[in-house]
């Protein structure tokens, strides 16, 4: 009878088989084979043995590693998208709630006539010396400290134009540092009150990134993964926590794009969650 196996346990059946064993054909009957092919079982082995072997861990092909970084950078982008929405939902509610505060305080504060006199007489006193070309003096000095200790409100803002006039190129760019540093810290305090109040935040910039800047990223991910693991099983489950993190914590993606964080540093910090999470499963396999 010639043998077609390939291991150990098919050369064992075909010479159980060789020598007398069960005859699969009307010259046995039904229940002698039944005996005749457990007692060959139990010689051969039910099942063959598929015992762990660290020997037999590979490490990580270059191919693999390829589609590795393909999927770091399609990840890495999909979080940088759910990062933007989650950013724009927030600056959405943000605005809104600050329209109805603004609504609010409009309806119970009301800012005194004369504050928008004053406020219109020192607008066109820095507008008439703007226009003269001469160089700021100290009664100019006074009329923009004047401008900062009034109580300033949106509305003010929007009716009398003080800002427009301090946001011109002769105040931004004068040559006396005190008056353009006073300048610019008045002109912030005014934006962000006039924002604050009535909600007209500016919308979000999305944030897009190159193809290339993308794959750097990845590449360098990839890199440090394999550099700490390179066996295949330990890589793959540290690329699966990776994938994700980002998933769950998208602005952590963001944070590894603008360089907040090395790739190294995630990596590290994801394999050790990852061999914590292994040894608590192995001393939960254990106790049961």
């Amino acid at each position: 009878m010639s043998f077609y196996g390939t291991d150990a346990a098919e050369k064992s059946a075909s010479k159980v088989v060789q020598q007398g064993g069960p005859k699969l054909d009307s010259s046995w009957k039904l229940d002698r084979q039944l005996k005749a092919l457990a007692a060959c079982e139990t010689k051969v082995g039910k099942t063959d043995d598929l015992t762990f072997k660290e020997s037999s861990i590979k490490d990580v092909t270059d191919r693999g590693r390829g589609q590795v970084v393909e999927a770091l950078m399609e990840a890495l982008e999909k979080a940088i998208n759910i990062a933007d929405e989650e950013t724009r939902r927030l600056a959405l509610v943000d605005r809104q709630m600050a329209k109805n505060l603004a609504g609010s305080s409009q309806s119970s504060s009301q800012v005194p006539k004369h504050v928008y006199d004053e406020v219109k007489s020192h607008r066109e006193a820095l507008a008439r010396f703007r226009k003269s070309g001469r160089t700021v003096d100290q009664p100019i000095a006074e009329c923009l400290a004047q401008l900062g200790r009034l109580p300033i409100d949106a509305r003010v803002l929007k009716e009398t134009k003080v800002a427009l006039e301090l946001n011109h190129e002769f105040w931004r760019k004068s040559p006396e540092t005190a008056v353009r540093n006073y300048i610019t810290e008045l002109v912030t305090e005014w934006k962000n009150k006039f924002r604050a109040e009535t909600g007209n935040y500016p919308e979000p910039k999305k944030k897009v990134y190159s193809q290339r800047a993308l794959k750097n990223t990845a590449t360098d991910l990839e890199g440090a993964a394999y550099n700490r693991v390179p066996r295949l099983l330990e890589y793959q489950q540290v690329i699966k926590a990776i994938l994700t993190r980002f998933l769950e914590a998208p602005k952590q993606a963001v944070g590894i794009m603008e360089g907040g964080r090395s790739s190294e540093s995630v990596v590290k910090d994801v394999h050790a969650e990852w061999m914590l999470m292994s040894r608590q499963m192995q001393a939960k396999r254990q106790r049961i």
